[in-house]
């Protein structure tokens, strides 16, 4: 892995295990989320990673702004008690 990507796993209500802290407040290019079964890859929804990894965990509530691949992710994670992000950041 390069230092401008990072990997954090998730559990299995969508929060991030052993946060990182503000690494995740940077700009992101991708995130890809893979379970044992399905894979999901996120571009330019949130400005930062932490925002993106957000959208995902907030979808099983009625939020507002979760798309279906959002909920679809969630319920991925939540069937498989955790995923792991594969976060490639921006340079700069």
């Amino acid at each position: 892995m390069s230092a401008n990507e990072m990997r954090v796993f998730l559990r299995h209500d969508g929060s991030i295990r052993n946060d990182p802290g503000p690494p995740l407040n940077k700009l992101y290019e991708s995130i890809t989320i893979k379970t044992s079964s399905e894979e999901y890859v996120f571009n330019g929804r949130s400005d930062t990673a932490r925002g993106a990894l957000d959208y995902i965990r907030l979808a099983h509530a009625k939020h507002g702004t979760a798309t279906s691949k959002d909920k679809a992710c969630h319920a991925a994670i939540k069937a498989d008690k955790g995923a792991v992000a594969h976060i490639v950041f921006k340079d700069g």
